[in-house]
């Protein structure tokens, strides 16, 4: 189990807190990825196609900070997150973005 000083340390040296879990499928001339992300802030929401083939994701995932809580336990991550990925075709652009009960959708075009 990580202390929380190692958690620290470990964001102090990294620009991005985590690397959110997604689930990527096509069908037909679209493909489709899907990330759990809870608290997310669509104002800091970055989607690029980076190059044919590849797509960078970025944000900010806010906390909900009880200002008086003594927490006995903490195990989520809040703050800037990346997601790098690979895909196994070329992709025109992005379609559509929705963001809902903490699933982020993105609908994107193959090339």
């Amino acid at each position: 189990m990580s202390t929380i000083n190692e958690i620290l340390i470990f964001l102090l040296n990294h620009d991005y807190a985590f690397e959110p879990l997604c689930d990527v499928s096509e069908q037909g001339g679209c493909v489709f990825i899907e990330m759990e992300i809870t608290n997310l802030d669509l104002n800091h929401l970055c989607i690029n196609i980076v190059d044919e083939s590849k797509i960078e994701i970025t944000g900010t995932k806010r906390s909900k900070n009880l200002k008086e809580a003594v927490y006995l336990r903490a195990e989520r991550v809040f703050g800037k997150f990346k997601k790098e990925m690979e895909l196994p075709c070329k992709i025109e652009r992005v379609k559509d973005v929705e963001y809902k009960d903490g699933l982020l959708q993105i609908t994107l075009i193959k090339g």
